[in-house]
């Protein structure tokens, strides 16, 4: 491999790569909980982030739960199990 040439008129503008792609603008805001609601609606498994009741855990500050034991069972399964009893 040859050697680069020193550059005395191009110098660098500090920029390299690309920006991370977070995904900021979903997660945290109304969207997310609208798509997590959805998801559920059709009876598929959803985990939310809820703040631990445990005070004493300061480790663990948010916990991940089955949106289920929060939001209950969906509409639709709620209905077949009325019907099966």
């Amino acid at each position: 491999m040859g050697k680069k040439k020193s550059r005395k008129s191009e110098t660098s503008l500090g920029r390299e790569g690309h920006p991370k792609k977070c995904r900021t603008s979903v997660h945290g805001s109304l969207e997310r909980t609208m798509n997590q609601q959805k998801a559920w609606f059709k009876g598929k498994r959803v985990m939310l982030t809820i703040d631990n009741p445990d005070a004493s855990a300061t480790n663990m500050r948010t916990i991940r739960v089955n949106a289920r034991d929060v939001w209950g069972l969906p509409p639709m399964l709620r209905n077949k199990v009325v019907n099966e009893s």
